[in-house]
This record gives structure tokens, sequence and C-alpha cells, in this order.
């Protein structure tokens, strides 16, 4: 069974998604407001109050826009050296009601205006009062927590992460996607897998890409598939949007302890790219049995991202 995937890698590097269907819903749907409420002169307090107690304490509305995402590290605190990644996946217009002005949530955020935690509090507020549901899940110790809207996911990370180095990173983010979405984290910059493969390009043209690669022992359980990739502008980064007909990315198998290339199709997916530079953020999963997996092993990832620049002239 084919499964739909939206990936972020919301630490230090760009965050980008990669929807392995290309399913969604087409175009903009504005998703309005349904929190807003008048309140006439005269209103009692407990009529205000119970106005309040029949609202949702987070006041977000959204507007979904096939294969849009804004990642971006946001600095907070009074020094600013700390900071939350922010990212929404498929949302744009992404706004929040605060003392009755309409903000945008991103800009809510740069201005100290709202915060990681005060959306997390009122996230949970809503969940205990029914406006919306609590899920989580975690990997590698590393636990996100989501809150699903009626319009959206709110996806709370506010933990440490250990990595097989025995150092801990506080990760901190906010990542908003289209209701449903399944969401991945991925941590390449902190936590990579030795899969013993190295990537270069061959040949690039508006239409297609060719990458050569070799790869040589590394510590992999089976064998090596891609399972698509995401391709953004650079200077400024910016996702290049996949195509309404593009179909379900091919998975291709690596040849193992050689060397060998891949030719990628951009044209099938993106259409034709102007001429610029580039990134690419590539898709690999290890696949194998779970026979296969040695006793001992921990927090094994057996999906990650490897990054390739190229340039279109």
């Amino acid at each position: 069974m084919k499964k739909a995937f939206r990936w972020i890698a919301p630490l230090l590097t760009a965050a980008l998604v990669l929807s392995l269907t290309g399913c969604g819903s087409t175009g903009e749907e504005s998703i309005e407001d349904p929190l807003a409420f008048p309140l006439s002169e005269g209103t009692s307090t407990l009529e205000l109050q119970e106005e309040e107690e029949s609202t949702p304490k987070l006041l977000i509305s959204v507007t979904y826009t096939d294969d849009a995402y804004i990642s971006e590290e946001i600095p907070q605190g009074q020094d600013g050296t700390s900071g939350i990644g922010f990212c929404c996946i498929g949302l744009t217009d992404v706004t929040i009601r605060l003392d009755g002005t309409v903000m945008d949530l991103g800009n809510a955020l740069r201005e100290g205006k709202t915060s990681l935690d005060e959306l997390s509090f009122l996230a949970q507020s809503d969940a205990r009062a029914g406006f919306c549901t609590e899920s989580w899940k975690t990997k590698n110790g590393l636990a996100h927590f989501c809150y699903s809207y009626p319009g959206f996911d709110l996806w709370i990370t506010n933990d440490i992460y250990e990595t097989p180095d025995g150092l801990q990173h506080l990760i901190r983010g906010i990542t908003l996607s289209e209701p449903g979405d399944n969401v991945v984290f991925v941590y390449n910059d902190l936590d990579q897998e030795d899969w013993g493969i190295e990537f270069s390009v061959a040949e690039a043209s508006p239409t297609e890409i060719t990458l050569n690669y070799t790869q040589s022992g590394g510590q992999l359980i089976g064998q090596l598939f891609t399972c698509g990739y995401e391709i953004s502008k650079l200077d400024p980064m910016e996702a290049v949007v996949r195509l309404d007909s593009a179909q379900l990315q091919k998975q291709m198998p690596i040849s193992m302890n050689t060397q060998g290339t891949l030719t990628l199709n951009i044209e099938t997916y993106f259409g034709a790219l102007p001429t610029g530079q580039y990134g690419m953020y590539l898709y690999l999963q290890d696949q194998y049995e779970e026979k296969d997996i040695p006793p001992l092993t921990r927090n094994y990832h057996d999906m990650q991202c490897y990054w390739v620049e190229f340039t279109i002239s």
C-alpha cells in the first residue's frame, strides 16, 4: 500500500516537503475564521464568559495552497540567541487573532506577540474543551504533539533529542499542515546514518538531471531506494511547486558497493526549470525485513535525505 508522507527538516537547513503521492486539495481554498464573534453594546460579563467558553482559545485561520511551504528559524528570547523552527505545509495566509486583532502568525512570533509556549497552552486548553484532538508520536526519544482542528493540524515540538554521540539537543518547533497530513520530521544535520553514499551532478538541463553516486560500505541493514525528491530555487530559497498533474515519484534502487547514475525527469513533476541555481533534497530509504535488524540496533533511521546543488544554464 502506498502512503502519503510530508517531510520537513526544520532544524538548521531549510524545511522542504515531500508528498510522495502528489495528492491534496487543488488550487487555493480559504478557510474562513469561524472564531470571530461580534459583541454588542451592553454584553454582560456572564454572556461574554459563555461566548468565550463556546469558542476555541487558539484563533487561527489558514488558506489551503497546494505544495506551498514556509520554513524559517525565528529568534526567541530577549537576546535572540535561542530560536524556534516555524513551518507551514500546504498552507498560506496563516493568521492568528490576538486580543481582537488579526495578524500574520509568523510576524506575531517574530515580534514576540505570541510564543511556542502560549500556542501550546492554548491548544492544550482547546483539546480539553473538545475544540481539537490531541495526539502524539515519538521517534528516537523526540516527541511531537499534534492538535487537530477542523481546518488545520498544529504540531508542537519542545523536547530533547539525544543523538548516538551522547549529545542532547533542545528542539523547539511549530508546524502547521492540512488536516490529516502525515508529517515526518527529519534532523539530518544532527544525526545521519552512515550509508556510505555520495552524490554529484553529472548533467543538469531544464527538463532532466543526472546524478552520479558512489556507494561503498556504510552501516546499512537492507537495500537503498530513492523515495522522492523536492527542488528549491536558491538565493532566496523558494520551493519549486509540483505540477497538479504530477504522479507518484517512482522509487529507484541504488546499486550497492559500486558506482552508478540516477536520471530524474524534472519536467514530469515540476515542469521545465528556468535558468538559475537550485538545490534538491533527495530522499532515500533503507528497505529491509524486520528479521534482518541486528539485535543491538537502537534508534536507527531508515529514511533520510541528501542535499544536492545544481545549476541550470
